[in-house]
């Protein structure tokens, strides 16, 4: 009988350390558990940072891209206005010297007319008088003219065919201008050649000396 309780006692004994070694068992599990559960926990927050900063610097990037192409949008209108500007000074400078080389084309060409006039009377006047010879020194001097008058309406005539081309290049460029968008061009040359007079020795556009002299009295005697 007393083996008997002796067995029980040892039963009782062997179930208890057993189930103590399960709640051990459990009571560790339950702490890796919770080890694991701490440190997810950690590294969602630690993605959850590094979330919130890549958006506030993707939001700071959008926002500085967007100035900078309001800047650039605006700088292209600003040059886009100012070359518009030049070229539409361009085109009135252009169209003021033509009008002017047109003005003292004319102009020569009165002279030119003038001078075949008194050509025409001083090979009527043959008779050798002190104002036969006096007329003959002025035709001489007409000549002269002439000669000049001839070369700078040669000169002149090109300049003029030079300045309407260009301004119809400016008018196209203008019509581009305001129908696409902007192009770079070669800068147009509006200048007048420095040796440019009229036949009365004027200079055109501030120019220098005049044109070689034509034959003098002494070559048509």
């Amino acid at each position: 009988m007393r083996k008997e309780e002796e067995d029980v006692k040892e039963e009782e004994e062997e179930m208890r350390k057993e189930k103590e070694a399960r709640l051990k068992a459990l009571v560790a599990k339950r702490k890796l558990l919770q080890h694991r559960l701490v440190q997810r926990k950690r590294e969602v927050d630690s993605i959850q940072v590094e979330k919130n900063q890549s958006d506030q610097d993707l939001e700071t990037s959008t926002f500085v891209t967007k100035q900078k192409c309001l800047q650039l949008r605006e700088q292209l209108d600003r040059d886009r206005q100012v070359a518009r500007k030049k070229l539409v000074d361009l085109t009135t400078q252009s169209a003021a010297a033509t009008k002017k080389l047109q003005g003292v084309i004319s102009k020569g060409e009165k002279i030119l007319r003038l001078s075949e006039v008194c050509h025409k009377l001083q090979t009527k006047l043959k008779i050798p008088t002190l104002e036969h010879e006096q007329t003959f020194c002025e035709s001489g001097n007409l000549q002269h003219h002439l000669n000049v008058a001839l070369q700078h309406r040669e000169l002149l005539r090109k300049q003029k065919q030079d300045l309407i081309r260009e301004n119809r290049q400016m008018e196209l460029l203008l019509q581009h201008m305001k129908d696409g968008p902007l192009m770079v061009f070669p800068a147009l040359s509006l200048s007048v050649p420095p040796d440019a007079k009229s036949a009365d020795g004027t200079a055109l556009c501030g120019g220098a000396t005049a044109p070689p002299d034509g034959p003098t009295d002494s070559d048509h005697n």
